[in-house]
C-alpha cells in the first residue's frame, strides 16, 4: 500500500511507508522495489538508503527486481560502481528489444513520471558511467 498511497494522495501516506520500512523483510525481493518506488513517489529518496540488504533471488523475474533495486539503492548512498554494476545485471537480464533506459524501465514503471525519477536518481547515482 506504501508505494500506491503517495501516488494517490492518501493522506497517512507518510505513515504507511515509515510502517513499510520497519516490517520490510530481506526475503522478499520485490518489496524492495516497491519500497524505492514509495519513497521517489513521496520524495523522500532519503529513505532508500534505509533498504535491507537482501540475496540474489533464484527465479529471473525477481533477479529483474533485485537487480534494478541494487542499482536505485546503490545510486541513491553514492557508490557509483555497484550502481552500475547493479545496471548492467539488470539491463542484460531485460529483452533485448527494449533499448533504451526508458524502454528497459517500462516493463517494470507504468508511470512515464516515475520512470523519469528512476532515471534521474540512476543517472546522478553513476549507474549509467
Amino acid at each position: 500500500l506504501a508505494s500506491l498511497a503517495g501516488l494517490c494522495n492518501y493522506p497517512d501516506a507518510e505513515g504507511l511507508l515509515n510502517e513499510a520500512f520497519r516490517l520490510q523483510s530481506p526475503r522478499y525481493t520485490k518489496g524492495r522495489l516497491l519500497l524505492v518506488l514509495a519513497s521517489l513517489a513521496q520524495n523522500r529518496p532519503e529513505m532508500i538508503a534505509q533498504i535491507k540488504e537482501s540475496d540474489l533471488p533464484p527465479a529471473r523475474y525477481n533477479r529483474i527486481n533485485y537487480y534494478l533495486a541494487e542499482a536505485l539503492i546503490a545510486a541513491s548512498q553514492g557508490r557509483r560502481e555497484d550502481a552500475a554494476r547493479n545496471w548492467r545485471a539488470f539491463s542484460q537480464l531485460i529483452p533485448q528489444g527494449r533499448r533504451t533506459i526508458d524502454e528497459k524501465l517500462s516493463g517494470i514503471v507504468a508511470l512515464p513520471p516515475m520512470r523519469a525519477r528512476l532515471i534521474a536518481l540512476l543517472e546522478k547515482g553513476g549507474a549509467f558511467d
